[in-house]
């Protein structure tokens, strides 16, 4: 079981414990506890939300670096007209705000462009699962504590509105988007972020993850559905091989030659290799015959090094 599962989450369940129903779920089918496969996520999903969640498993869970540091997509809807402390439906609005008066759709897509073209300095949420001396913050969170965080620099690639609904009767509007956005970006902040330039108070009240860097929430199982499937791996909808998981990378198909000094740790050839793909890449998957051997990336201009062997 070398691969990953592409999982729809869905809303109030954390990430964790799709994991251990998981696991709860191959111990059921009789496999031996010490003869389970490694499992892990490749990126915390909100217990509010739903969407797409990377599943490592087997020697899967050593890729997990590269599927954390992969950008996000996300479809939301945002809230304008108040807010409260982790800026999601989990707890009730704490302090409200007007919504500017004539406010529309190109108003908002207008804030959203500039949003997407400025550096975007982002200050990690207090319910978040960053530490601090190794606790979560979202533990401090919870005990009424917030300590000072520095703010990060994040990327926004793709950022569109749309269906705006003024809810008049609560001066309050509605509307949703399409981010697509670097690791690490947290869009309840980016929604909280989004109010403030337009001079109000906001907050998400869905959040839908649909990307992990290439797979796709169309290409997931409904958790429900693999919990019912799993026993019967390998013939898993929403599976995907070990040697499939980096497939949005650069590859090079080596010789057998070169699959021996991979073995043998030998580097100095790497960046001679590597001539043989055209166009710029800081990091590139080895392969033979469609096999994951190794990931090599430029540590120095030129100078290439072989960052993880599998083999």
């Amino acid at each position: 079981m070398d691969g990953a599962f592409l999982v729809y989450k869905p809303q109030d369940i954390t990430s964790f414990a799709v994991i251990e129903q998981m696991r709860r779920r191959l111990l059921e089918a009789g496999i031996d506890k010490k003869a389970l496969p490694a499992l892990g996520h490749a990126g915390t999903l909100d217990p509010f939300a739903d969407g797409l969640l990377v599943v490592l498993c087997g020697r899967g869970v050593k890729l997990s670096r590269y599927f954390l540091d992969s950008n996000k997509t996300y479809e939301a809807t945002i809230l304008l007209g108040g807010t409260n402390r982790p800026g999601d439906p989990t707890e009730p609005i704490l302090e409200s705000a007007p919504v500017p008066k004539g406010l529309t759709l190109p108003d908002l897509q207008a804030q959203a462009d500039q949003m997407r073209a400025e550096d975007y300095w982002q200050t990690p949420p207090m319910h978040s699962a960053k530490k601090k001396d190794g606790k979560p913050l979202y533990l401090l969170a919870r005990k009424g504590i917030e300590i000072e965080r520095k703010p990060e620099l994040k990327e926004i690639f793709n950022f569109s509105v749309s269906n705006l609904e003024i809810l008049s009767a609560s001066d309050q509007a509605r509307f949703k988007i399409h981010v697509q956005c670097s690791s690490g970006t947290y869009v309840r902040t980016l929604a909280q972020d989004f109010a403030k330039k337009l001079g109000t108070l906001g907050m998400l009240t869905t959040l839908r993850r649909t990307q992990v860097g290439s797979f796709l929430l169309k290409d997931s199982i409904l958790l429900d559905t693999l919990l019912n499937t799993l026993p019967n791996f390998p013939d898993v909808a929403g599976f995907i091989g070990f040697d499939q998981l980096l497939s949005d990378l650069p590859t090079l198909e080596v010789s057998e030659l070169e699959e021996e000094k991979i073995k043998s740790g030998l580097q100095r050839d790497l960046g001679f290799w590597l001539h043989r793909l055209p166009g710029a890449r800081e990091r590139v998957v080895l392969k033979r015959n469609g096999k994951l051997l190794a990931i090599a990336h430029e540590a120095t201009p030129k100078r290439w090094l072989l960052e993880r062997v599998f083999i």
